[in-house]
């Protein structure tokens, strides 16, 4: 029914009381994938936390508390 396992579907179907769980969205303000990625390579290139900061239009720590 599902192109699944049973016992890979159960555990979900027991946390969710059979309900399709929501839809995971992140906040507006979280960084995206693609600057989580701007900021390695800004770190692989020696700069700054305020350089990357300004870069990606995000404060310094922002970034520092994501590395």
């Amino acid at each position: 029914m599902f192109d699944r396992y049973h016992s890979s579907i159960m555990p979900t179907i027991y946390q969710t009381s059979g309900y399709r769980p929501p839809v995971r969205k992140r906040h507006r303000l979280s960084l995206s994938l693609d600057e989580r990625e701007e900021i390695s390579r800004g770190l692989v290139a020696k700069l700054s936390i305020r350089e990357i900061a300004s870069k990606l239009s995000r404060t310094h720590p922002t970034i520092s508390r994501e590395i």
